[in-house]
């Protein structure tokens, strides 16, 4: 799994620039250090995301594509506990897309206490004896700010408020003509950020850029990206209008979708409910990638990522959709992708579960998935193989619920592969 590469920072603006550092995993690119060595250019911006592209690029983490014979064997499923009772708080931040959050500057620490603010801010400052504060900006006067480059560098640990929205948010920095230029849009509750003494950082709300209507009712929302607004379960999904060209087709793909929703919401551990309802799910026509039914999309997206209207959020084939209809046991994405977001999410950096990669990592070297029975066809090397990403979705999968490949159910897992299923157990009781 790779990760995403950085939007950059011309050497023009290093005065005033602001880059993330992105932790390094097992499955990520080595992150940029500082600005004058990144070579990247950032592009100023509005508040607003420019047009998003048709297409995204599929990461590893996604659902593979039906197979093309019918199974003939069903699988074992577990009792599912009692529908979640938690009442989810309102969101108390501005949701509007690009709406500012809030601006603070970064300062020398003074003797008048911790600045008040909405996010958390922790400022570690390079040199030693340097003490930083993060001081807070009101929205309305950002149009008078200019940043002073002060020349100390620090390190500066963002944290969304508690309780939780579920973001996206964006992080911008102000140069020295009053431009904002987009940096990062993250979703996660906190992330990681390189500044300087007197850097202006500007939170917003993340626009996805995407047009969302309340009914495909109108013929002129027949388009690629303009999608219907639904509440299925615990999550938001987005149905792509173009559905509607189809006699019969929307009824059908909303209908399996709100299945897959309330499965979901059923199997997975209610703590998990309150981090993964923030995934939304874009059921899109655009997408058809012959391989994956469905992909997850990180978290954390930079500036010029295909992937950046999307972020941390689950895109499903409507292609791939229809072809699984005809089989007699449908495979199913939503807990496997969730999956995904809940290995990405409950972790920082992202993809992070020690106890995952020791897992898979034994499970390889034991060769416990190089051949196993397939509810499709012969025995074949598991798709959990692929790497400890799909390892965990995979298990994940079988352990809640059912998986096309043995291990099949829970009891085949802790069977197979008991190391593999403490990680799972150990994984999905993280509280985020």
């Amino acid at each position: 799994m790779a990760g995403r590469a950085l939007g950059g920072i011309p050497t023009g603006a290093l005065a005033a620039g602001l880059i993330i550092i992105l932790a390094t995993s097992a499955c990520a690119s080595p992150g940029v250090s500082s600005r004058a060595l990144s070579g990247m250019a950032v592009t100023p911006t509005t508040t607003t995301a420019s047009a998003p592209v048709t297409t995204a690029a599929a990461p590893a983490t996604t659902t593979k594509a039906p197979p093309t014979t019918s199974p003939t064997t069903t699988t074992t499923t577990t009792e599912a506990p009692p529908p979640p009772t938690t009442t989810l708080p309102e969101p108390t931040l501005p949701m509007e897309p690009g709406a500012c959050i809030e601006v603070v500057v970064v300062s020398p620490w003074n003797d008048e206490g911790e600045p008040t603010t909405l996010f958390d801010y922790v400022l570690e400052p390079m040199e030693p004896g340097i003490g930083m504060a993060a001081a807070s900006e009101s929205c309305e006067t950002l149009d008078e700010l200019l940043p002073e480059f002060l020349g100390d560098e620090v390190e500066v640990r963002v944290a969304a408020p508690d309780p939780w929205d579920g973001g996206p948010y964006a992080v911008y920095w102000l140069d020295d003509a009053g431009t904002e230029h987009h940096v990062q849009s993250f979703s996660r509750t906190s992330t990681q950020l390189t500044a300087y003494s007197g850097d202006v950082i500007i939170v917003r709300r993340h626009d996805r850029g995407l047009e969302v209507v309340p009914t495909c009712d109108d013929d002129s929302s027949r388009r690629p990206l303009v999608h219907e607004r639904h509440e299925m379960a615990w999550w938001t999904v987005y149905v792509e209008c173009l559905v509607y060209d189809t006699p019969g087709l929307a009824e059908r793909i909303v209908g399996y979708t709100d299945e897959q929703m309330e499965l979901a919401a059923d199997l997975l551990p209610h703590s998990s409910i309150g981090t993964l309802r923030h995934t939304p799910i874009w059921i899109d026509v655009s997408f058809n990638d012959p391989e994956n039914m469905a992909i997850y999309m990180e978290d954390i997206q930079n500036p010029g990522s295909v992937d950046l209207p999307y972020v941390n959020g689950i895109r499903v084939s409507v292609d791939a959709i229809e072809e699984e209809l005809e089989y007699e046991v449908p495979e199913g994405f939503a807990i496997h992708e969730l999956a995904h977001a809940w290995h990405c999410m409950a972790y920082d950096p992202c993809w992070s579960a020690t106890r995952v990669m020791s897992a898979y990592a034994a499970a390889m070297s034991d060769d416990l998935y190089d051949s196993v029975a397939y509810l499709y066809g012969d025995d074949e090397r598991a798709y959990a193989a692929t790497d400890d990403a799909e390892y965990f979705a995979e298990l994940s999968e079988a352990w809640f619920d059912s998986n096309d490949y043995f291990p099949f159910n829970r009891t085949d897992v802790l069977a197979h592969d008991p190391v593999g299923a403490n990680a799972i157990e150990g994984s999905w009781s993280r509280i985020s």
